[in-house]
């Protein structure tokens, strides 16, 4: 069963249909239908202020998708009232040059399906983690290929883990890359390219120091020769919060990963002026903010714009079990999040797991003034319901001025990343 088949009798158990002029093709065709539907050619939106505001929806896609394959879910997001699409086409795969220009074709599809409903489009490109499937039946992986941009922990294990396969799932290689690396011009290429598609944006995700398999990244050569010239210093060999040295590396790592979002920005803006950067990023009120370098109180966001990861009390069940103080707590983080990109707007997402615990968790994204983008625990690219996410955005789409306003309240949040690196030490 090829994986459109099996992802349009997925689509057909959840209840979704194929579109007039989607026919099932005879039994010599690969995937047994065909597309006779003509590709969107609505014309590229104009630049417009369409970050501000937005109400924000996942979707996934996939090569050799047509334009039956997406075109019922992209009508279906814009009756739910989304305005804004990131869309998942696979683009964190370790990919050759045919695989990425298809990938290419099917972000400029959807994107095109999406501006023919007046929706705003972004695709999804993780910025320093790589996935290379079936990884134990070929030499071609980004880590075997590229050692030399693989983050290095201050351990000296490379943060490349491949996972053993089992039953129909296949062996596959999870590689975090540095961000100092040569890595960083293969990766910005491509967003180039992105750029001169249709989308409207790209969605990096979480640019961090990956530390599951390592210990505190990176001390890749080129890291630590940027280190060197930044501060004389040779970057430490040992974890020890009481040698100056090592806490100047944990702060300086924060500005290779701002660095890294802006040189981002500036190469996406030098192909296209109005093709925007939102950067994923995680809250980070706990101590991983230090180990993983990912910071977006660290500085102003310069020209970046960023979605936060709000991280609610459960993967499995959202904020459902939440105590009160936790619902403070969460609370406290959505303004941390509006605030760190203040003057400018941003988004959250709004995780939930059915309608109670999601309504309450997206009321308190709007009250901060965060933009959100609705899923369901545990998966981004999911919904907690039709209905529910219709009614939500109907709402806010009624009330623009929500998002759009500015707070009356004089009182701050106060947030030190350097109290986190320097006193509580990631304890």
């Amino acid at each position: 069963m090829t994986r459109r088949r099996w992802l349009q009798g997925a689509s057909a158990l959840a209840g979704l249909h194929l579109l007039p002029g989607c026919n099932a093709g005879s039994e010599d065709e690969d995937d047994g239908f065909v597309c006779n539907e003509p590709e969107s050619n609505a014309p590229r939106l104009a630049p417009a202020d369409w970050f501000r505001g937005a109400r924000v929806a996942g979707l996934t896609a996939f090569a050799e998708a047509t334009p039956c394959d997406v075109r019922g879910d992209i009508a279906r997001l814009a009756d739910e009232r989304v305005s804004v699409v990131e869309v998942d086409v696979g683009l964190g795969t370790y990919l050759d040059e045919p695989a990425f220009a298809e990938l290419l074709r099917v972000s400029n599809l959807v994107a095109r399906e999406c501006h023919s409903h007046g929706m705003r489009c972004v695709a999804r490109y993780p910025v320093l983690q790589c996935i290379t499937p079936d990884a134990d039946k070929t030499d071609r992986t980004i880590a075997k290929e590229h050692p030399d941009w693989v983050q290095i922990g201050i351990d000296g294990k490379p943060s490349s883990v491949i996972t053993p396969g089992s039953g129909d799932v296949p062996a596959e290689e999870s590689t975090w890359l540095c961000p100092t690396s040569g890595y960083v011009d293969y990766f910005i290429d491509r967003v180039k390219r992105l750029a001169g598609t249709d989308l409207d944006g790209v969605w990096g995700g979480v640019p961090l120091l990956g530390d599951r398999d390592v210990v505190w990244p990176c001390v890749n050569p080129t890291c630590n020769a940027a280190f060197k010239a930044a501060t004389s210093l040779d970057a430490p060999a040992v974890v020890n919060f009481d040698d100056p040295r090592f806490l100047r590396w944990v702060v300086w790592r924060h500005k290779v990963l701002w660095d890294l979002e802006q040189r981002i920005v500036e190469a996406a803006k030098s192909a296209r002026p109005d093709f925007e950067v939102v950067i994923e990023t995680v809250t980070m009120d706990h101590s991983a903010g230090t180990v993983q370098g990912l910071d977006g109180a660290y500085a102003d966001d310069g020209k970046t714009l960023r979605v936060w990861q709000v991280n609610v009390v459960s993967e499995r069940t959202a904020q459902r079990d939440a105590s009160e103080d936790d619902w403070l707590s969460f609370a406290a983080m959505m303004k941390h999040a509006r605030g760190c990109s203040d003057p400018r707007s941003t988004w959250a997402f709004c995780y939930g797991l059915e309608e109670p615990d999601a309504e309450r968790t997206m009321a308190l994204a709007i009250a901060a003034g965060c933009s959100p983008y609705e899923t369901k625990i545990p998966e981004i690219n999911t919904s907690v319901g039709s209905a529910y996410r219709k009614r939500m955005y109907s709402w806010l789409e009624k009330h623009p001025q929500l998002l759009l306003s500015r707070p009356a309240s004089t009182t701050a949040i106060l947030y030190s990343s350097s109290s986190r690196d320097v006193l509580d030490r990631a304890d």
